[in-house]
């Protein structure tokens, strides 16, 4: 029409040094969205919506803003991708960074009778969400649950790490990011092949932290980009004081101390 928007063009203002920062002017001739990165770009036309009066006769407010985030990491969790479709523009237009999802690669949806395999129909579907999410820039955590804890997979076997290692490459590769929660699902429930492969009752310390941290840098070793979020068994606080038999807090929290990847953040939710 006849209001032109040039996005990160040469003459447009200055956008912030800032991660995640933008420029936006919007004059009667036209406007100018800068951004100093992807998600900064994304940002400040999420801003130049915002600046679209739609109370009668649609009009654009003008003006100039410069802004970035003080806090890079801001997202918020969620249960079920597929009960929101409108959740990129949520976290567009509330300018978050992430977004950290249940179960995503399973469509974990009561509604369709519970938990849904890795079937080509949910692989295309996850592919093309964590696709869209990461043109934005916005980071997308799937959740595998039901591969962490439901059903709990024995972490000597090496199947298992070259079957999480082969799906989490897949959604790296397509840009997305994987939650990966132990949760109390895996608390007192440590299987009996590491049980026998270790020769002790308490796996989860000697095994999780380390086998995350081999699979972390085996797929980030393939795809720099990729992140990883972890719910440990035991939660943070004083007021987290739930106990496992044969799995004591102490040394489950030391291990992820001492041998969890530092890239790999840690969701510590409540008790």
């Amino acid at each position: 029409g006849s209001f032109p928007v040039w996005i990160n063009a040469d003459d447009g203002p200055a956008a912030p040094e800032k991660a995640q920062g933008y420029a936006l002017k919007i004059t009667p001739a036209g406007a100018w969205i800068r951004g100093h990165d992807k998600l900064g770009t994304s940002f400040g036309a999420a801003s130049f919506i915002q600046m679209i009066d739609r109370e009668g006769p649609a009009r654009i407010r003008c003006g100039a803003v410069s802004d970035w985030p003080e806090y890079a990491g801001r997202g918020f969790k969620q249960g079920r991708l597929l009960c929101n479709p409108n959740l990129l523009e949520f976290a567009l237009l509330g300018k978050f960074s992430c977004v950290e999802e249940q179960s995503g690669p399973s469509l974990n949806y009561r509604a369709l009778g519970g938990y849904m395999p890795w079937t080509p129909l949910v692989k295309f579907w996850a592919l093309e969400t964590a696709r869209i999410f990461s043109a934005f820039g916005v980071d997308l955590y799937f959740g595998v649950d039901m591969y962490t804890m439901y059903p709990n997979m024995p972490l000597t076997s090496p199947r298992t790490f070259e079957f999480h290692k082969k799906l989490f490459s897949e959604l790296a590769a397509a840009g997305g990011n994987v939650y990966y929660p132990n949760d109390d699902g895996r608390g007192g429930q440590a299987h009996p092949a590491d049980k026998a492969a270790t020769g002790d009752q308490d796996t989860s310390a000697k095994l999780d932290a380390k086998y995350l941290t081999r699979l972390f840098r085996a797929v980030k070793a393939e795809h720099p980009g990729f992140k990883m979020t972890f719910c440990p068994v035991y939660y943070f606080g004083p007021d987290g004081t739930v106990s496992y038999k044969n799995n004591p807090r102490e040394p489950y929290l030391k291990s992820i101390r001492e041998e969890l990847d530092p890239e790999i953040e840690v969701f510590w939710n409540g008790p």
